[in-house]
């Protein structure tokens, strides 16, 4: 049997990359889909008929691997190196993810900042009547994933809601599953026997 090099080392590599992708807890979330595309996204803002291109980036990542290694089956050693090698990659991807993400968010208006004021479940309704909210097929809220550091997030897991103010979050989902549905192209209709 003929082994292609060239095409051992992309399996290979896609592989590793996949695993160790699924079990980043950003990259994780985010589902993939092979396009093949020559260009950034425009994003249109029909408010302010501003636009916003975002370019596509390219990600490169290089280290050097021993002949030895592969020649003499450490596969401790090669765990190592590719473990590094798509490590690398997935905080660049990181990275990009987190520039754009905010580039996005900046362009759309979808900042809320503080600036110093005090940080409170308040704040927290305030951004999610803000926020647009979809619902999966089973009418359960798809809440929106907010991007912070590491203090804030640490902050915000401590705050603690009032009964009011669990009453109120409840109607603000409601509110926003009756404007998701009413906005829906199509409905799911009931099935009578």
């Amino acid at each position: 049997m003929t082994y292609n090099k060239r095409e051992l080392e992309l399996d290979l590599m896609n592989k590793y990359y996949e695993v160790l992708r699924k079990n980043d807890p950003l990259l994780g979330q985010i589902q993939t889909v092979s396009v093949i595309h020559g260009g950034g996204m425009l994003y249109e803002s029909k408010e302010t008929n501003k636009q916003h291109k975002s370019e596509m980036q390219k990600i490169s990542t290089s280290l050097n691997l021993k002949n030895e290694v592969i020649r003499e089956y450490k596969i401790d050693e090669f765990s190592i190196f590719m473990y590094e090698f798509i490590n690398g990659q997935l905080q660049e991807s990181s990275k990009m993810i987190f520039n754009e993400t905010s580039s996005i968010s900046e362009f759309t208006g979808n900042v809320m900042d503080k600036r110093g004021g005090k940080l409170d479940y308040e704040y927290y309704l305030e951004v999610l009547e803000k926020m647009d909210i979809r619902f999966d097929k089973n009418g359960n809220p798809v809440m929106p994933t907010v991007f912070c550091r590491k203090e804030l997030f640490d902050k915000f897991s401590k705050i603690k809601p009032t009964e009011e103010q669990k009453t109120r979050l409840d109607k603000i989902i409601q509110t926003k599953k009756e404007v998701w549905y009413a906005n829906k192209h199509y409905r799911k209709l009931s099935h009578i026997n």
